[in-house]
């Protein structure tokens, strides 16, 4: 099956076999050239950028074991003019200051070299800190791909995007005592931390309607990291997947 189905499939795979099985997330989360956990294992993810590029290797490697007619292409930090015509028109001035690249564009097309599969990820893992700021970086994302969904809604090929979050501190999800106060940053806290680090309040912003479910990936024992947590947001569907 190649559709965003199997994009979809192949994101939660990635999460449990490379993740679960393999982790080799960093002992000091602020030092990536400390000896990682487990390191005779090949996935080596530790901040953002690695986590774009294995997860990269693994949809190449996965959707073209699956396709018989073309090739998947994964691209980088790809512009969005380039796979929307007249993007700073469709956006409007009201997205002045959206993103202009995303972190991972898949396209498959067809014999004459037109798209007949679109999907793009926008990829989170913060690992310094600065919770309301990379809180509100996580709705940002998903305005950015809800947006880049409904451009290629109109052009009636197969698409989806999709947002994937991970965490490795447990104060994007666990609650802390300031999101209870009336501050700045108040609403923010309030859509993603919660007692049980499961989120069951509604994030409710410019079409983005949906709840946040935080999977637990790895439990470290007597390690200096929390819990990693991650969500994954199928926009399409509108909602949060278990993994």
């Amino acid at each position: 099956m190649t559709n965003d189905c199997t994009v979809l499939e192949l994101l939660k795979s990635f999460l449990k076999d490379e993740i679960v099985n393999k982790e080799i997330i960093c002992k000091n989360k602020s030092d990536s050239d400390k000896e990682p956990l487990d390191s005779w294992f090949k996935c080596h993810i530790y901040n953002e950028y690695s986590l774009q590029y294995e997860l990269a290797v693994y949809l190449r490697n996965g959707l073209n074991a699956n396709s018989k007619i073309s090739e998947y292409e994964i691209f980088f930090e790809k512009n969005i003019s380039t796979f929307i015509d007249k993007s700073e028109e469709k956006f409007g001035k009201e997205d002045e200051k959206h993103k202009h690249e995303v972190d991972l564009i898949v396209i498959r097309k067809d014999k004459n070299k037109n798209p007949i599969e679109k999907y793009a990820i926008e990829l989170k893992f913060p690992i310094n800190g600065q919770y309301p700021e990379q809180m509100k970086k996580f709705i940002e994302d998903m305005k950015f791909m809800k947006k880049i969904k409904d451009i290629w809604d109109d052009e009636q090929i197969k698409n989806n995007t999709f947002c994937l979050t991970m965490v490795n501190d447990k104060n994007f999800y666990e609650l802390t005592g300031k999101e209870n106060n009336k501050s700045n940053n108040y609403d923010v806290y309030q859509k993603f931390r919660m007692k049980d680090g499961k989120i069951y309040k509604k994030i409710d912003e410019n079409g983005i309607n949906l709840k946040i479910f935080w999977n637990t990936l790895k439990k470290f024992e007597n390690s200096y990291t929390d819990d990693i947590k991650c969500f994954l947001i199928d926009i399409g569907k509108n909602e949060s997947c278990e993994i």
